[in-house]
Order: structure tokens, then C-alpha cells, then sequence
């Protein structure tokens, strides 16, 4: 039920156009097998999830609505998954509340919609949060060779819970032992598994995001900290945070026999120091990684909160509860009239690609001048001559679902005379251009600026021999 109606709040906005992290990841499969992986490693990206999208793009098609499946269907099955496994210790009511989270929460939704790896690291979360000792290690190990930045949430929650697993923090005898994944009394870490998942996680590591580290400049733009301001609006605290703790620290312990404190401890010293500590290095300008998609792993965290606060309250109340909880969050984040009358409303991008691209395409205006906003595309563009991968990746957007020919595009920066050019991007474009743009055509936030010889329409004959972007 939790799985149909998590689905069922996604489905509705997998239809819109891609915005441009999707087009990559759509390029990226877009070709042969033999291709994803440097096409994956140029957008910093690991393979692997790409591998296993370029298997499902076979199944399910090569749509929006097909791509985009594979996210519905990941995180749709968190949510059933977190609720069947919460559902063997807790009351229904608590388990309901987690997967309700999972399923009905604004960024859940969004990223369980979005085609890139975030939804899949979600279930995989999901599985390390409350699945067993062994499977949270190898869980985790898969999330983060599929999303590096999972390592941010991830090894913590490992390191933590092993901790508290060698300690005796789960005792024999007391059921709470269960409550996010302990899976029986005597359970113990499994030591081999551990030290391999973690020189696993290092490589991975050291391989892919020292890289970005290094180069974080790019990064800047969009993943940098800003004041307190920028901690109070990356998720919803009230409901999943601070109304949770309150109730599971001060309840009384017999008000919640299944409830193990240490795991409630755990969880919230996750939340504050995973967030306080990607804020405070983003802030020094050490990283810059201040996105709530790095900390999308946190999701499984909050749930399980809310289902042992659900929990923690007398039977007779747990149902009145958990409805008034998801009522509390939808509210808060002014999705629930949207819940029920326009899902896909929550999952809106704004980025027409696919419209801009078929105006373009239709109206056959040449050349064509790409500038998509890559971050990468102002240090690619500035050392000189392009590689045919690099020029791939910067007009990647007109390469795979939404096609122009090849030699028609070229990747550019804004143009200085628009008269030789059609120029599409998604930035900021210059009162100067804007001056001297024949036409300016608005898609969401993709704009198609035309110079005055670019507004003619050529026959179909015509042939235009440009071996070089014109200056």
C-alpha cells in the first residue's frame, strides 16, 4: 500500500522535460555500453549506477516517464521496504509514519522523480538504516560507489551502529534490539565484511571525489553555505527533527518498551553532525558540497525518528498520531493540496529543454552556439582546443533524447555577435546581447537568443560548411 501510494504522488511529473544533470545522465546511456563510463566519468560520476541504467533503459524505454521510472520505482520501494521491516517490531501505526515519510516528503519526491543516482541511494540507505549488521555494510558500500557523497551520511551511521553493536548497546533480552536493523541479540559486526566495505569506500573516495575537492572552485556556484539561514531551510526540522527528538528523549521509558535510547542518541548525533559539518567546512571554503542531495541518505534517518516517536505515545493515540505527523510535514513544506489535486507539481523543474530544443530544431536555424551551464565548461573552454569527448559532453543535451545534428552545435560561451549565431543556455544572458538579439525565446529558464541572419529559415538543400564554431 505504501510502495502504490509512493508511486502513485511520483508518477504524474516523470513526463516533464529533463533538466540538464538528467540530459547527462540520459547521454550518458545514450550510445553503446562500451561509452558510459567516460561519459559518466567526465560529469563526475561514478559507472556503476550508469551501467545498470543503461540495462533498465532497454526494459523500460527511452522516455522521460521510462528513464525516470527507475527512480520511482527505488524509492517507492524504500518506502514499502521500511515499513514492512519496521512493521515486525513496531505497532503498524509507527511503521506506517516512516514509510510515510519516505513517500510523501517534498525532497523524497522530488529525487524519487529525478534521473540520477539519488533515488537508488535512498533504498540503499534504507537497506543500511534498517537492515542487519552485514547488509547495512554492504549497503553502504554499494551507495556510495554508486553516489560518492553517500560517504557524508553513510560510513558515520556505520561506524556508529558497530560501535554500539560491539558494546552491548543492543542487550540480550531487550527488543529493542530489532529497532533499525539489529536483527537478534547476539548480534555481532561482521569484522571482514566491515574492512572491506571500507577500503572499498576509501578507494572510491580517493578516486573520485579528491578530484572534486580539488577543483571545488566549480562547485562554488551552487553548493556553497551560506548563514544559519541556509541550515533552517534544507529540510523541514520541526517535523522531522526537533518534534521527534523532544518526544523520544523526555517519554517516559515504559511509555516506549521497544524503543532503545542509544539508537534514538545515535540517529540525532548523525543528523547534527552530518549537517553542522558539511556547513562549517562549506562555510571555511574547504568543500563545497552544501547541497541536501549529498545528504539525501539522511531520509531513511528521519523516517525511522518519526516512526519511534510515533511509537513512544500510548496504543490508543499511535493512529490519530502518525496521520496528524504526515499531516504536520506535508503542510509544512505546502505540499499537501498538492498531494491531491497536482502531484507533479512538487517535481517541477523548470528547465524546457526538450521544447527549446524542438523549436530549434523545427525553425532548422544554423549555426547553433551551446552554452548549458556545466560547471565544468568555463575551465574546459579556457584551456584551448576541446577534445571530441569534452565538446560531446558540453552539448550533451542535444545529443541524446533531444537531438540536433552533430555538426550544427557547437559549445560557446555567449556569443559577441549574435548575428552568426542561435545561441541556447540557461544562464544569465547580458543586457549587451540583449540589445542586439533579433529574438529572444523563453522555455522555463532556457532562453534561445537569435541574431538577425540566424532568423532565416533555410531549405532543406541547403548545406552550411562550418568546420570550426564561427568567431
Amino acid at each position: 500500500m505504501v510502495t502504490c501510494a509512493a508511486a502513485a504522488v511520483r508518477w504524474p511529473g516523470c513526463d516533464e522535460s529533463f533538466w540538464l544533470d538528467e540530459l547527462h545522465s540520459a547521454w550518458t546511456v545514450w550510445g553503446s555500453f562500451g561509452n558510459v563510463s567516460q561519459r559518466a566519468a567526465i560529469g563526475n560520476q561514478t559507472p556503476i549506477w550508469f551501467w545498470t541504467l543503461w540495462g533498465f533503459k532497454g526494459i523500460a524505454g527511452d522516455s522521460e516517464s521510462g528513464l525516470r521510472l527507475i527512480s520511482v520505482l527505488t524509492t517507492s520501494t524504500a518506502c514499502g521496504l521500511i515499513t514492512l521491516l519496521l512493521a515486525r517490531k513496531y505497532s503498524l501505526a509507527a511503521a506506517l509514519a516512516a514509510g510515510g515519510v519516505l513517500a510523501f516528503e517534498s525532497n523524497a519526491i522530488f529525487f524519487g522523480t529525478e534521473l540520477r543516482p539519488y533515488g537508488t541511494v535512498v533504498l540503499l540507505a534504507t537497506l543500511a538504516v534498517v537492515g542487519s549488521a552485514r547488509v547495512m555494510w554492504i549497503a553502504t558500500a554499494v551507495a556510495v560507489s554508486m553516489q560518492p557523497t553517500a560517504v557524508i551520511v553513510l560510513l558515520p551511521w556505520c561506524i556508529g551502529r558497530s560501535w554500539l553493536i560491539r558494546n552491548q548497546s543492543f542487550r540480550p533480552g531487550n527488543q529493542a534490539q530489532q529497532v533499525q536493523g539489529v536483527d537478534n541479540p547476539s548480534a555481532k559486526v561482521p569484522w571482514v565484511i566491515a574492512i572491506v566495505a571500507v577500503l572499498a569506500i576509501l578507494i572510491i573516495v580517493m578516486t573520485y571525489v579528491w578530484p572534486s575537492l580539488i577543483a571545488r572552485d566549480r562547485w562554488a556556484s551552487f553548493a556553497t553555505a551560506g548563514g544559519w539561514n541556509s541550515i533552517a531551510s534544507l529540510w523541514p526540522w520541526t517535523w522531522l527533527l526537533i518534534l521527534p527528538s523532544c518526544v523520544l528523549i523526555f517519554a517516559h521509558k515504559d511509555s516506549s518498551p521497544n524503543i532503545n535510547k542509544a539508537s534514538v542518541y545515535l540517529s540525532i548525533l548523525l543528523i547534527i553532525l552530518s549537517v553542522g559539518g558539511l556547513w562549517f567546512l562549506s562555510n571555511m571554503d574547504w568543500i563545497h558540497l552544501w547541497h541536501r542531495r549529498y545528504l539525501i541518505s539522511l531520509l531513511p534517518v528521519f523516517a525511522c525518528l518519526v516512526s519511534m516517536a510515533v511509537e513512544s505515545s500510548s496504543p490508543p493515540v499511535r493512529w490519530p498520531v502518525a496521520v496528524l505527523w504526515l499531516l504536520g510535514l506535508t503542510s509544512a513544506q505546502g505540499n499537501l493540496e498538492s498531494l491531491v489535486t497536482a502531484p507533479s507539481a512538487i517535481t517541477r523543474r523548470g528547465e524546457d529543454w526538450r521544447s527549446a530544443i524542438e523549436f530549434v530544431s523545427t525553425e532548422t536555424y544554423y549555426p547553433i552556439a551551446m552554452e548549458a551551464g556545466l560547471i565544468e565548461s568555463d575551465a574546459m573552454m579556457s584551456k584551448g582546443g576541446l577534445t571530441e569527448l569534452e565538446s560531446a559532453y558540453l552539448t550533451c543535451v542535444a545529443r541524446g533524447p533531444y537531438e540536433l545534428p552533430v555538426e550544427r552545435v557547437y559549445p560557446h560561451r555567449q556569443p559577441g555577435d549574435t548575428r552568426k549565431f542561435v545561441w541556447i543556455t540557461r544562464n544569465r544572458i547580458g543586457e549587451q546581447l540583449k540589445s542586439r538579439a533579433s529574438q529572444i525565446h523563453q522555455f522555463g529558464s532556457v532562453k534561445v537568443v537569435l541574431g538577425e541572419r540566424s532568423t532565416v529559415r533555410l531549405k532543406n538543400d541547403d548545406k552550411l560548411k562550418v568546420s570550426h564554431p564561427p568567431d
